[in-house]
């Protein structure tokens, strides 16, 4: 990127800051970090008596990339870590999703993915507190999963990465759910009123049954066999129907329809003193701001940080982008984007400025 580039970038970065201020939660407690072209932390250690203090280094600096810890500490500023006092960290999750270029279905799935890891583990199985948790839009590829609940803050590194290959499901055999009574002859498996796993994965075979039942055996497709294993399953007994090895066929089926886990990032979960964006704060990489959604709703309009001004740009590749009123482009071509979509393309060496 050329230096003109980069002056224009950071003009309208500073011109961001200059009209928003951030006042996140317990700044005096938190280690602040920022980067700019080529480093997304090129400096840490830093610390804000107070948002205000904050809020004049964004106004002076206007960096491309401002994170923060998720640790508390009672010297934030002190070096080497293990001088700054750690009085706990909250609970982060990072769902990242590969994409070059902005994907409003994979930006939809990973959003359905963050909804369900909330109410589906963290406060049906975990407790957490539903008032103490945020979804936000990392304003790159994914979203974050903050949980500021008190009962998670000590929790150490261990801890918080069995809780990260749980939510991945690491080393889960669908066989561990079924016990074979030999005796009697019948087998013995979850109820989809269960916690945990089991519940799910009784869940998700019930569902299948009453929706795609030739996806676990064409017998099922006859309605007395179909309603017998459904009764069957609800009771906890997986062997009321004349189906064949119950448990292999299952097992075959569990590969076709996964128990639906959650792909987290376990680094960033363990690290109890992890950097991450700053809500609130732009990305550094497309321009686009570090958003909380409120309700769960949130669309890619809505982080949207400039201007619908018209700015002349050359494309170096060809260019499909659905964001806003979007751009569409072969590699050369001279476009009037929005100020919004320039700097994304900028930021992703998409396109050059004229």
């Amino acid at each position: 990127m050329e230096e003109k580039e980069k002056k224009w970038i950071k003009n309208r970065f500073r011109r961001y800051y200059a009209t928003h201020e951030l006042r996140p939660d317990a700044v005096e407690e938190r280690e602040f970090g920022y980067g700019e072209w080529d480093r997304k932390i090129e400096a840490r250690h830093l610390a804000f008596e107070n948002p205000e203090k904050l809020n004049e280094f964004l106004r002076e600096t206007a960096p491309l990339y401002i994170s923060r810890s998720t640790a508390y500490y009672e010297r934030p500023a002190a070096q080497p870590m293990n001088n700054k006092g750690w009085k706990g960290s909250d609970l982060v999750f990072d769902l990242d999703a590969e994409m070059e270029v902005f994907d409003r279905k994979i930006f939809e799935k990973v959003r359905e993915d963050a909804i369900r890891l909330i109410e589906e583990f963290l406060i049906p199985e975990f407790g957490a507190d539903r008032g103490k948790i945020a979804l936000v839009f990392s304003g790159n590829r994914g979203f974050h999963v903050h949980v500021f609940d008190e009962k998670f803050r000590m929790l150490g590194r261990e801890g918080r990465r069995e809780i990260a290959s749980y939510l991945s499901g690491t080393g889960m055999n669908y066989r561990n759910f079924f016990i074979e009574d030999k005796k009697s002859k019948k087998i013995f498996g979850p109820k989809p009123d269960e916690a945990g796993y089991r519940g799910r994965f009784a869940r998700m075979v019930v569902k299948t049954l009453e929706n795609e039942p030739e996806k676990i055996s064409r017998i099922f497709n006859e309605w007395s066999e179909k309603n017998r294993f459904v009764e069957g399953i609800k009771q906890g007994v997986w062997s009321k129907t004349r189906l064949p090895k119950v448990i292999e066929r299952l097992e075959v089926v569990a590969k076709e329809l996964p128990v639906r886990s959650i792909n987290v990032d376990v680094g960033v979960t363990q690290d109890t003193s992890k950097l991450i964006r700053l809500p609130g704060s732009l990305h550094g990489s497309t321009g686009l701001t570090v958003l909380p959604a409120k309700n769960y709703e949130i669309e890619i309009e809505d982080a949207i940080a400039f201007t619908g001004e018209r700015v002349k740009i050359q494309l170096n590749r060809n260019v499909h982008v659905d964001i806003g009123e979007g751009v569409k482009g072969e590699k050369g071509a001279v476009v009037d984007a929005p100020e919004y979509l320039a700097v994304y393309l900028l930021l992703k060496n998409m396109a050059r400025l004229l």
